[in-house]
């Protein structure tokens, strides 16, 4: 959810401080790795480094260049806690549902919203269609974006991305078995 006149948040900074001192971590790992270089060639064979397509003259040549680590190794294990939830403070009320297509409107809400669908154009890009009011708007695409604004106003209150998956109709062979292979 994004709200527009929203306050500051007082956890900010220290996760940008916490974020700052991790990525120190990493450069000091990314050095003391280097020491990898010094190693003898039984300790080199006996990881995965063996199967590299370089040279042995090429293999030591300075650079950086990180050990294999298994994830799933009980000394690195022990950090990963899969039921671990960070705290989260909701600061807004959620005002709209998708429910079988159709934007459901918080009944409190008094002022007015639109929903258009987003339609993905590959990877990492999408394309909008045009805004239409929640009343009259069906959704036939698997994102919605919703975007409402106070009465007598037109800047957004609420602004949401629902999801949802859309059936699409199947195509059946005519006049040919089901079960046929084009050979």
């Amino acid at each position: 959810m994004t709200y527009l006149n929203e306050k500051p948040n007082p956890y900010r900074k220290g996760f940008l401080i916490s974020l700052a001192s991790l990525f120190c971590v990493a450069v000091l790992l990314v050095n003391l790795s280097s020491n990898i270089i010094e190693m003898n060639v039984s300790q080199i064979k006996s990881q995965t480094f063996e199967k590299t397509a370089l040279s042995k003259e090429e293999r030591f040549v300075p650079q950086c260049q990180l050990p294999y680590m298994d994830p799933w190794d009980p000394d690195i294990r022990k950090f990963d806690d899969p039921n671990y939830k960070p705290p989260c403070k909701k600061t807004g009320k959620q005002l709209t549902q998708l429910t079988d297509g159709k934007v459901v409107l918080d009944k409190e809400f008094k002022g007015r919203c639109q929903a258009r669908c987003l339609w993905p154009v590959n990877d990492k890009n999408y394309k909008p269609d045009i805004w239409k009011d929640v009343k009259d708007f069906i959704a036939k695409c698997d994102v919605v974006e919703v975007h409402c604004t106070s009465e007598g106003s037109n800047k957004a209150k609420y602004q949401f991305i629902h999801s949802q998956i859309v059936e699409r109709k199947t195509t059946t062979l005519t006049g040919r078995s089901q079960n046929h292979v084009p050979l």
